[in-house]
């Protein structure tokens, strides 16, 4: 028997709304609406690889959306101009204007819509943020995270990478 692709994506939204159902109380608390808070969990999914990353790169965004910076996310670049994320990052890449580019000379503060079909660790880390101090963060080539404080933190800890040789380079 084959299954349709209406039947499939009645499968993603019922499993969608069974998770959105387990943080009612989280999202009804939240001054983000629902499609906003699973565009913030679509791109720290994007951007991290487990469940602590997700908690940290959650932090990350809330703080730069409480001063209006812009999500400054690579996969908003990636996903703007539709490139896959296996693919170098060119500096047109990040300065492309468009609906979902948070990065480059004249970025959107938040994308337009969800960039990828968040998993519950990235939206419980959305809907129930921990508090942190970071504003910035990059990955190793070995896919870890450092989270900084201040733009000086941050490029020293991508110089450190990059004499290290951890730095992801194409």
């Amino acid at each position: 028997e084959t299954t349709t692709i209406e039947e499939i994506f009645d499968m993603m939204l019922n499993q969608m709304e069974t998770i959105l159902n387990e943080y009612k109380t989280e999202i009804n608390k939240s001054s983000y609406s629902v499609h906003k808070l699973l565009t913030l969990a679509s791109v720290t999914q994007s951007e991290g690889y487990n469940e602590e990353d997700f908690k940290n790169i959650a932090s990350v965004f809330y703080n730069r959306m409480a001063i209006n910076m812009p999500l400054g996310s690579c996969v908003t670049s990636y996903y703007g101009v539709k490139k896959e994320m296996t693919n170098e990052l060119l500096l047109k890449d990040i300065n492309a204007k468009n609906a979902y580019n948070t990065r480059g000379e004249d970025p959107v503060l938040f994308p337009v819509g969800p960039i990828s079909a968040p998993g519950k660790k990235a939206i419980e880390a959305v809907v129930k943020p921990i508090k942190t101090k970071y504003y910035y963060f990059v990955s190793d080539k070995n896919h870890k995270l450092y989270f900084t404080k201040t733009v000086s933190e941050h490029e020293k800890t991508i110089s450190k990478l990059e004499q290290e040789g951890l730095w992801l380079e194409w």
